[in-house]
């Protein structure tokens, strides 16, 4: 997504954008990942989480400031276009 807004290429989101997502970083997720690892029982169940959910257009709208504010431009948001969801998603 960040390349394709970068190089001035279609921004994909499926549906209408309002699937949510719980976004977290991947070394979070890592040491987490560990930590269940090391310290986790066998066949127990972990939620990993950051209580940071957001809805994809908002993550793809986000992306497309950053963009424009660190190139000094804007219109980087018309870029976006709403593409049809995956079957069974």
């Amino acid at each position: 997504m960040i390349l394709n807004a970068i190089e001035g290429k279609p921004l994909p989101v499926y549906g209408k954008g309002a699937n949510v997502r719980d976004w977290l970083f991947v070394e979070d997720h890592v040491a987490a990942l560990v930590a269940a690892f090391e310290r986790g029982r066998p066949g127990a169940t972990y939620l990993i989480g950051a209580r940071a959910e957001r809805d994809n257009l908002s993550v793809v709208r986000s992306i497309c400031d950053l963009v424009d504010g660190y190139r000094g431009t804007s219109g980087t948001r018309d870029l976006i276009t709403f593409v049809a969801d995956r079957p069974g998603h």
